[in-house]
Parts: C-alpha cells; sequence; structure tokens
C-alpha cells in the first residue's frame, strides 16, 4: 500500500484540461504547478488518497486523457470531481488555497527583483524553486530531514539541471549576490518572498 497523501484536481480559472495527480505536499505541489502554468490554477478538489488512488482514477477516466495526468473537462471527469469533493477541513487545502490567493503578488514581486537585478528567467526560476528549501529569518537553505545545510550536490540534485549549468547558475547568482557559501549556502534574505 503507497504512502497516505491526497488526490487533487486543478484546473486553471479560466476552465480547460484538469489536471489530476498524487501529492504528500500540496503546498509545494500547487507551487510548482503554478510555475509552469500561464494562468492562476485553482483546485477543483482534493481528497485523501495514495499513488494507487490516483491511478484507478487515470484508468477509469483514460478516454478523457490529453497529455501526461491532464484530462479533458468532460462530464465523467467532472463526476469524478463532485465525488472527491473539496475537503475543507484539511491544512493543505487551506494553504494552497491561501497560496493561489497571493500567486499574483508573488509573481510581480519576482518580476521587478528580475528586472531590477538583470537576472535570466532560468536565474529567477532556480531562486523561487530554491526559496521552497530555505529555513524562515536566515536565509540558510536546508536539505531534507536533518536540516542539514545545503552543500553543492544538494543544489545539484535540487534543480536537476546538470553540473555544467549548475555550476553556471550558482556562479552568476553568487556575483549578483542572491546566494553566498558559508558551511552551506544560503539565500539572500530580501530575495525570501
Amino acid at each position: 500500500m503507497g504512502e497516505k497523501g491526497s488526490v487533487y484536481f486543478v484546473q486553471g480559472e479560466s476552465g480547460g484540461p484538469i489536471k489530476i495527480g498524487y501529492t504528500t505536499n500540496m503546498k509545494r505541489r500547487i507551487i510548482l504547478l503554478q510555475n509552469g502554468y500561464p494562468e492562476k490554477l485553482v483546485v477543483l478538489a482534493l481528497t485523501p488518497g495514495t499513488k494507487e488512488t490516483e491511478e484507478v482514477i487515470h484508468i477509469e477516466l483514460q478516454k478523457h486523457r490529453l497529455h501526461g495526468e491532464w484530462f479533458a473537462p468532460h462530464a465523467e471527469v467532472l463526476k469524478k470531481v463532485a465525488e472527491a469533493g473539496v475537503r475543507e477541513d484539511t491544512e493543505d487545502i487551506k494553504e494552497s488555497r491561501c497560496y493561489i490567493k497571493t500567486h499574483t503578488i508573488l509573481k510581480t514581486k519576482e518580476i521587478d527583483i528580475q528586472k531590477q537585478n538583470g537576472l535570466t528567467l532560468e536565474e529567477m526560476g532556480c531562486l523561487a524553486f530554491l526559496s521552497l528549501y530555505i529555513q524562515p529569518h536566515t536565509g540558510r537553505l536546508i536539505c531534507g530531514r536533518n536540516k542539514r545545510n545545503m552543500k553543492y550536490q544538494d543544489i545539484l540534485s535540487v534543480l536537476n539541471q546538470g553540473r555544467k549549468k549548475t555550476d553556471r547558475i550558482i556562479k552568476s547568482l553568487k556575483k549578483k549576490g542572491f546566494l553566498f557559501y558559508d558551511k552551506g549556502y544560503y539565500l539572500a534574505c530580501d530575495f525570501i518572498l
């Protein structure tokens, strides 16, 4: 039996395809999804489940699959959303909604930071992603459950960009004052969104 988490249903605010996925951390998942989606995402439903639950739903709705975990908003898919329902009492859904409400403000702040500091889209994306691993109030990047300082290998695996690209990004972010090293990597605290 798989790890307990949530099966979620998300869609762009103007409609369109519905993503059906599984996560154990809805807050982090919605942040990652939103960064790659051109409009605000809305959590339609969130229900307790496992990876196996998600796979069963995917099989049931196979004929409406567009690509990967994205499905056409067909009546059968919408019925499955209604059956799942939103569990208002879960912290995941509250945190996700909080993120969605503030996403536009954060995106605007990210664009301002990017323009003011001459960051490339790639550098900005890496900073935003690394900020998910930040320790509040210190800027220290932490990795894993033991909260150890993030080292080069950790950044390499988190960014998943390959050694050459990661080296270039780290060097550039250090030069621009956003990333520094002192027995572990830190992000400049004024970047923290």
